[in-house]
């Protein structure tokens, strides 16, 4: 495959273009084109058979928002200048010869691609403009920092996946919040997205950490839950106890004695002595000892 493309490079750059009949007359006495505007056809097939190249070379890993950019530049230079030269052939300029001549706009549709793949990638967010210049942006330079280290992690702990779990899990959870930092992936350099799911794929289908870490949730989980289950059990049974034991005193004390700062208690009285204090007279069929509870307000009935 890398012969075949080498050989289709090679073939674009050494064939012959058709403004080059312009110098050998073959075209029976009628160019469709000016000097000025095959120039330009020239340019453009030059910059966009570079920048096709670059993109094809960089599409797996994806790195054309980093390694493409000199190659796109000199596609936009290439547009700027067709477009702005103004000057007519045949009643047309270079611009409307070669972008809408024909019903199949070959010319035109390349132009729209070479900025499809630019835009639709996010190369922009890429970079930071300085002084009318692309420059990485610094959290472009971070994360390709981040994603250089973890991968010098793998490598160093490359024999064994459970090596590589516990020596890179910091490594890996700190590039992998970065990325989550950045916004939504859909508005996400690229090389950026790419660069990270290539770290999550061999984090979690080479090495398998993702999957031993979720096998462990599990248990985590469960003896967390066996410890906390004598508390939860203990303390409901102690809170429907208390319940039921206030709904019971209710049912069975009077509202009007239920406030102990207003009740009075009497002693228990034994039957002898109560017998003594009316002559000897009182009999009460039994020997149980009792009391009373009154309120404050409330006369006392000491009558037998």
């Amino acid at each position: 495959m890398l012969q075949l493309l080498i050989l289709a490079t090679s073939l674009v750059s050494t064939a012959s273009h058709p403004c080059e009949q312009l110098h050998t007359n073959t075209m029976d006495g009628y160019t469709p084109f000016s000097e000025d505007c095959c120039q330009h056809l020239v340019e453009y097939q030059e910059s966009v058979t570079r920048f096709v190249n670059c993109s094809m070379w960089w599409a797996k890993p994806f790195k054309v928002c980093e390694n493409c950019l000199d190659e796109f530049l000199l596609v936009r230079q290439a547009q700027i200048s067709l477009d702005s030269d103004e000057l007519k052939y045949y009643g047309k300029t270079c611009r409307d010869a070669l972008l809408s001549s024909d019903r199949i706009h070959v010319i035109a549709n390349l132009r729209e691609l070479v900025q499809k793949i630019w835009s639709q990638s996010n190369c922009e967010d890429c970079y930071d403009m300085v002084n009318g210049s692309y420059v990485i942006s610094e959290q472009t330079q971070s994360f390709l920092a981040m994603f250089k280290d973890v991968f010098n992690c793998f490598q160093n702990d490359d024999n064994e996946g459970d090596t590589v779990c516990l020596s890179c899990k910091a490594a890996y959870a700190g590039i992998n919040e970065h990325y989550s930092s950045l916004g939504s992936p859909s508005g996400i350099c690229m090389d950026i997205a790419e660069a990270m799911n290539i770290t999550r794929q061999t984090w979690s289908l080479r090495y398998q950490c993702l999957q031993r870490y979720e096998d462990a949730l599990p248990v985590s989980f469960i003896i967390a839950v066996l410890m906390l289950l004598p508390v939860l059990v203990y303390g409901g049974v102690a809170a429907i106890e208390t319940q039921h034991m206030t709904k019971v005193y209710k049912q069975r004390v009077p509202p009007r004695m239920r406030a102990p700062s207003q009740d009075v208690f009497l002693p228990s009285t034994p039957p002898s002595a109560a017998a003594a204090a009316n002559g000897g007279s009182l009999n009460l069929g039994h020997s149980r000892s009792f009391s009373r509870t009154v309120p404050l307000d409330s006369t006392i009935d000491e009558s037998p």
